[in-house]
């Protein structure tokens, strides 16, 4: 506190200025401060010097992209309530309705019509927001404004659209009238992204602006940068008014089933979305259920693929989709499901509740079961072996059943699981269908079956047990030899089993007794010293 003092009133006590202190650190070792990089010499650099005559006004790749980015984040900022945007003074004349003002300042600098403001607007875009249409003539008329000039949106992730694509957007119809019929604003005109204003209106269901630009010749068509049509758009956001007034609109029949990049047509994104009145639309007009891609999948099997039981429901159910289709491949949607892990409740529910057939072949012979282990998911392989009775008989083309696949397992219990649940089914299948002949006396035919099967040679004469000792899976080869596996079979490389002792243990291993080889395997061990 400043203690009082008898002074006259004109004085003021000012008390002392407190001290300051101020740290400077030490300036570091010339030897350890980095030497700055000389860019003089990369390409890019001699190329710039090449080009300009004057190397302090050559641009830099650099500089070019920072101001890229310092005008695209200046649009990032959100202005507060009481900070206002700055605007050139003819956007402030032109939202006040002066335009007389805007016309003569226009006749002395005509270029003035062409400067933004820091979000993008222009001139021609305040006139038409404030319906000043008379002005808006004006511009464009008279002045050559760009009727198709793309505006920037709020922020950098909103894509740019021209005026006559947000009319569209937001349903304004007479003013996307006037802006086709006075301002001549292109129908089709189409931003980065590949979108026409019938897009916009279809994405936003706005069914009377969508027809107002089919009446005035716009592209029923067109397809965006991801392959998508106005149908496609209309039928994935579920607006079944506008998918009947596109397909009443059509000139050709094929319109419905046209295909985006991924091959999906306006159906799928219906059904998949649970859109099912603009689905029943779809089909009414002329959709096909079982229409096929360049791969020739069908909405089914991109339903399996995906997931989707409600949408497999109802193609088959509703529509009368067939759910045994085959791709080009011969792969139906259950084969789709099998290959892929982690979906075998729809596995379960193509066929329990659609009735899809557990053992249906591919082209090359594969049923869902091998399909299912040799893409290593062995979940669904064995479910499908013991909740649905797949037939471990059958073989591909090439000879191989289920046993050759199983070197595709993850891990070596794996492996074995899955062979005692494989060699367990054919066993159950052998007796089942053997009974009749021991009655008569055929006491080797179950014997003789099962074995058939066990050591089954494909193409290459390699059986189960061959490709077993080939990849080194110790463990299974010695569970197919306690099944019965047969170790002299030979294959057509003359390849058998023979025992091999290493350190007290028996493990048979592939030989070529022509060249007393052994071709797969690492050289024997040596016995440590006792």
């Amino acid at each position: 506190m400043v203690p009082s003092l008898s002074l006259p009133i004109s004085f003021i006590f000012t008390p002392p200025a407190p001290l300051s202190f101020r740290y400077t650190s030490p300036a570091l070792p010339t030897q350890h401060s980095p030497k700055p990089r000389d860019t003089s010499s990369f390409p890019a650099m001699r190329a710039l010097r090449r080009s300009s005559p004057s190397r302090e006004r050559a641009p830099t790749p650099l500089i070019g992209r920072a101001s890229t980015a310092r005008v695209q984040t200046s649009r990032l900022r959100t202005p507060s309530s009481t900070e206002e945007i700055p605007e050139h003074p003819l956007h402030r004349l032109m939202r006040d309705g002066s335009f007389d003002l805007v016309k003569a300042r226009l006749k002395k600098d005509p270029t003035e019509i062409d400067t933004l403001t820091i979000d993008g607007k222009n001139l021609l875009e305040w006139a038409v927001m404030e319906r000043e249409y008379n002005a808006a003539k004006y511009l464009v008329l008279e002045l050559n404004a760009d009727i198709n000039f793309l505006y920037e949106g709020k922020n950098i992730f909103e894509e740019r659209k021209t005026l006559l694509h947000r009319a569209s957007e937001h349903g304004e119809t007479a003013l996307a009238l006037f802006l086709v019929n006075k301002l001549y604003a292109s129908r089709d005109y189409t931003n980065l992204f590949g979108r026409t204003a019938l897009h916009f209106a279809c994405m936003n269901g706005h069914a009377e602006m969508a027809q107002l630009l089919i009446d005035l010749g716009a592209d029923i068509n067109a397809q965006d940068n991801n392959g998508f049509t106005p149908l496609h758009h209309a039928a994935k956001k579920g607006h079944s008014q506008l998918v009947e007034n596109l397909l009443l609109e059509r000139d050709e029949p094929t319109i419905v089933d046209l295909q985006d990049y991924k091959e999906l047509t306006a159906l799928y994104y219906a059904c998949k979305e649970g859109h099912l009145k603009a689905a029943e639309i779809l089909v009414k007009g002329g959709a096909d259920v079982n229409a096929k891609n360049a791969r020739g999948t069908t909405l089914l099997h991109s339903a399996a693929r995906d997931d989707f039981k409600k949408m497999a429901r109802y193609l088959v159910k509703t529509l009368g989709a067939n759910v045994d289709c085959t791709d080009n491949q011969g792969h139906t949607p259950l084969s789709h499901a099998a290959g892929r892990d982690g979906i075998f409740e729809m596995c379960k529910f193509l066929i329990e509740e659609l009735g899809a057939d557990v053992n249906y072949p591919c082209h090359s012979m594969k049923t869902p079961m091998i399909h299912a282990l040799q893409r290593g998911n062995i979940t669904i392989a064995n479910a499908l072996v013991l909740n649905f009775s797949a037939d471990v008989f059958l073989c591909d083309n090439n000879n191989n059943n289920a046993l050759h696949y199983l070197r595709y397992c993850a891990s070596e219990e794996i492996r074995c699981n899955s062979a005692k649940y494989i060699l367990d089914a054919a066993l159950k299948v052998v007796v089942a269908q053997n009974l009749p002949m021991r009655a008569l006396g055929g006491q080797d035919c179950l014997k003789t079956a099962f074995l058939s099967f066990v050591n089954r040679q494909n193409r290459n004469g390699n059986t189960p047990h061959h490709i077993a000792a080939r990849h080194g899976h110790e463990k299974l080869l010695e569970l197919l030899l306690s099944y019965g596996a047969t170790p002299t079979l030979r294959n057509k490389e003359n390849e058998y089993l023979v025992p091999r002792h290493e350190e007290d243990t028996f493990t048979p291993q592939l030989c070529n007794p022509e060249t007393l080889e052994y071709p797969t395997l690492p050289p024997p061990r040596k016995k440590k010293k006792r």
